[in-house]
């Protein structure tokens, strides 16, 4: 079990190291290429028709992730229904390949949500976003440092062996070649 538990950690962490460098990667090349993906479903209803959308954007070295949720009922519900036929069934992806907007933020967190009603078709909206650069530090910082510690843990394994000493606790062992008397560790065996 704690085998399994190990290698389940490794893929954990493999996988934020792998999500850090591809946002390395998407850091710089976000500046001039604004991109977006989103899957939306309409829903048809006998009284109204809902529409649900969720996005993935980035521009200008951030991140943004948004929901969107529309209805339309009475004076709104024939565009509505117009809306569910283009639409179809089901989810569906849209992939955004637009131009930058020159939109620039300060602050490392943004948080945006508006809502309202005009005429039979009503809206709520949330958005957040966060830059690359935190991002990439908060998934990469965990794996990074055990990366760090495990080739700290392997050289300091081989130069106690190379010095004579228990690769575990760093007795002498030349008085014992057979057996480390601190902690009964047997002795690698030297090529």
């Amino acid at each position: 079990m704690r085998r399994i538990t190990r290698v389940f950690l490794w893929l954990i962490k493999g996988t934020l190291l792998t999500i850090a460098l591809a946002l390395l990667v998407l850091w710089p090349w976000s500046y001039r290429h604004r991109r977006g993906v989103a899957i939306s479903r309409v829903m048809l209803m006998s009284d109204r028709v809902a529409m649900a959308e969720f996005g993935l954007a980035w521009e200008n070295g951030r991140l943004e992730v948004s929901d969107q949720r529309q209805e339309y009922l009475g004076e709104g519900l024939d565009f509505g229904r117009a809306l569910a036929a283009t639409h179809g069934a089901g989810w569906r992806w849209t992939v955004d390949l637009g131009a930058s907007p020159a939109r620039v933020h300060s602050d490392p967190l943004q948080s945006h949500s508006s809502a309202g009603t005009v005429r039979g078709h009503s809206h709520t909206e949330r958005n957040a976003s966060l830059p690359c650069w935190l991002l990439t530090i908060v998934t990469g910082a965990w794996p990074l440092a055990n990366l760090t510690r495990l080739i700290y843990r392997q050289s300091r394994r081989r130069r106690r062996a190379l010095a004579g000493c228990c690769v575990r606790c760093g007795y002498d062992l030349r008085a014992s070649p057979d057996r480390c008397p601190e902690c009964g560790t047997l002795p690698e065996v030297k090529a």
